[in-house]
């Protein structure tokens, strides 16, 4: 069975685990990483293609701009990435 893009895991198996028992300000900021960045750059990625060279070349464009912002966003995507792997 093909690994599910980003996106679809992010829409259904993380959001049922993860983003739903999060607190309203913790989804706001959640929303606004994935919208924004994660989507975007990750979003119709099979999971299994999603590689450290990647992650890297994304995060130093990202923290050219918004250093902070490329933490705090790079938190969300390590906690989507590991819940996938502890997902198989």
């Amino acid at each position: 069975m093909p690994a599910p893009t980003l996106g679809d895991f992010v829409a259904v198996q993380w959001k049922a685990a993860c983003y739903d028992r999060c607190k309203p300000s913790t989804r706001k900021r959640m929303d606004s990483a994935l919208d924004t960045q994660l989507l975007p750059a990750f979003g119709a990625l099979p999971l299994d293609r999603i590689d450290r060279a990647a992650v890297h070349l994304w995060f130093d464009g990202y923290s050219r701009t918004a250093p902070g912002g490329a933490n705090r966003t790079l938190d969300v995507l390590r906690q989507i990435l590991n819940h996938a792997i502890g997902c198989g």
